[in-house]
């Protein structure tokens, strides 16, 4: 499928316009930017006391299921249609 602000691979993944492959899932996006979520972590105000807490709560959350124990996790639930976009800056950390 092609849409003006990205593609879905034969794979099921987004591609973003400008090549950029949107993870399916919790453990793919860990896997490819393990630094991702301490990076958001440290751009916020939190104590460093409570950064390893805050890093496990966003990761349990990511892997979480959405509104019933059978539905996907929230990064399955990723929709450029609603972002209105999937490229590498939506992704990048500020």
């Amino acid at each position: 499928m092609v849409n003006a602000i990205y593609a879905v691979s034969v794979d099921g993944h987004y591609v973003g316009h400008d090549g950029f492959i949107v993870p399916k899932t919790t453990a793919e996006f860990l896997r490819r930017f393990p630094r991702w979520i301490r990076s958001y972590i440290l751009l916020q105000d939190v104590a460093p006391s409570d950064r390893d807490e805050m890093e496990y709560r966003i990761i349990s959350y990511l892997g979480s299921p959405g509104g019933s124990e059978n539905a996907p996790e929230k990064l399955q639930e990723y929709s450029p249609e609603v972002t209105q976009r999937c490229d590498a800056p939506r992704f990048s950390i500020g």
